[in-house]
């Protein structure tokens, strides 16, 4: 969703968060989705051959669904 300065104007601080929060998301939280629609083999690998691999992704997946801060 790209929007314009104008699109933001009559927002409420509230809604500007919201679209932020999105944006965020959409930038950096959907990776997986895209790993997972284009290379479903190299993440079954991943996860499935190695216990590094297994590891990387239960501590990326704790972080993501946990608040890290």
């Amino acid at each position: 969703m790209d929007l314009q300065e104008g699109d933001l104007q009559n927002l409420t601080p509230d809604e500007r968060a919201r679209i932020a929060a999105a944006e965020r998301l959409r930038e950096v939280g959907t990776g997986y989705a895209d790993l997972q629609s284009t290379r479903p083999q190299t993440l079954a690998y991943g996860l499935s051959d190695s216990p590094t691999g297994q590891l990387a992704w239960i501590v990326e997946k704790f972080w993501e669904w946990t608040n890290p801060t």
